[in-house]
């Protein structure tokens, strides 16, 4: 027996989420809301003070995603170069927006990588605006 159609709203929301991971690289993602939620999840690992050491880095690191990401007045694109910027920025081991759990013990088990979720905003406005400039250079 054929259980209950999804909703389209389920419908969207998983659509959605497999175009946020593809934006951000693939594999086993996990999205985290915020970064008092990472720092929690840290805590929990053992990183509590890896965490309050990257605190401020995480805070300007979030703001310069928001900004890359916001689209100027005039409707166009954000610009790629400055998104692409704030996302390598992100991701490096003073800012540390990406990371990974420790590998599953599992053999073949892929470790889950966790996504701040304003990285997972900025790398879907750098897809986006990649497809805009694209879309005119045709």
């Amino acid at each position: 027996p054929k259980g209950p159609e999804p909703s389209r709203h389920r419908l969207r929301a998983e659509v959605a989420h497999v175009r946020a991971v593809e934006a951000c690289g693939g594999g086993n993602v996990e999205f985290v809301a915020s970064v008092p939620a990472l720092e929690r999840r840290e805590a929990a690992g053992g990183h509590g003070e890896r965490s309050a050491r990257l605190r401020e880095a995480r805070r300007q690191g979030v703001l310069a995603l928001r900004k890359a990401a916001e689209a100027p007045a005039d409707g166009s694109a954000p610009d790629p170069a400055a998104l692409r910027k704030a996302i390598a920025d992100a991701r490096t081991e003073h800012v540390l927006l990406e990371g990974s759990d420790p590998p599953p013990k599992k053999k073949g088990a892929q470790a889950t990588r966790w996504v701040l979720r304003e990285l997972a905003d900025a790398c879907e406005a750098l897809r986006d605006a990649e497809q805009r400039a694209d879309d005119r250079a045709r």
